[in-house]
């Protein structure tokens, strides 16, 4: 009867060890390829359920009063997004940064609406100023919330002095605030399609197909 040398011994198990483990890699990947097609297929069944719109309806607040100081995009397009946020909210800078993209999206034809809060004390001062910049020059303006958004230098980031005297500042400083009172919105960023504000069961990318739905 032949019996291998140990050198055959070692080659044989050094071989069914690497079989094993590489048969351990290929089902495990396996199971992650699976899991992960499972995981895509409820993101869309997720994502075609809250386009329904009863289901919209359901999770959504019609708005109340109307707050249209600070009009981004074309004046006729069919739907309009209202974007709440705070000058001094990180998250706000993502969620305008993914909204502004929107806007540069051919099949997402919306005007933006933005709705100013206060997040910390002295954003009074810091939203007078965005006021002012966008009475200024309105694409400026826009330009300049683009940079903000992409945390980089903005002269949004800049508190002008002219604002402490001018009466017509802080009134829409109080229109914005007395709005997002009425409408119980205290935390940002939030937003809105078509005059009802999305739970926050809604993210961005179902905003982008809400958006081309209503543009049907």
């Amino acid at each position: 009867m032949f019996i291998p040398e140990i050198t055959d011994l070692d080659f044989i198990i050094k071989f069914c060890t690497t079989f094993l483990i590489v048969g351990l890699v290929i089902q495990l990947v396996s199971r992650i390829n699976l899991q992960r097609k499972e995981i895509e297929s409820l993101i869309i069944d997720s994502l075609y359920f809250k386009r329904q719109n009863y289901i919209r309806v359901h999770e959504s607040v019609k708005v109340k009063d109307d707050c249209s100081l600070l009009i981004l995009g074309n004046d006729n397009a069919p739907n309009t997004i209202s974007l709440y946020i705070s000058p001094s909210c990180p998250h706000c800078r993502e969620t305008t940064k993914e909204i502004l993209a929107l806007m540069e999206n051919e099949r997402t034809l919306f005007k933006l609406n933005v709705v100013l809060g206060e997040g910390m004390k002295g954003d009074n001062a810091k939203i007078m100023s965005w006021i002012y910049y966008y009475r200024a020059d309105k694409h400026m303006f826009e330009m300049q919330l683009k940079e903000w958004a992409h945390n980089r230098h903005s002269i949004l980031n800049r508190i002008k002095d002219e604002i402490s005297n001018d009466n017509e500042l802080l009134e829409s400083y109080k229109h914005f605030q007395k709005f997002l009172d009425i409408n119980s919105i205290n935390s940002f960023p939030r937003f809105a399609l078509n005059g009802r504000v999305l739970s926050r069961k809604y993210h961005i990318m179902d905003l982008e197909y809400l958006v081309i739905d209503d543009n049907k």
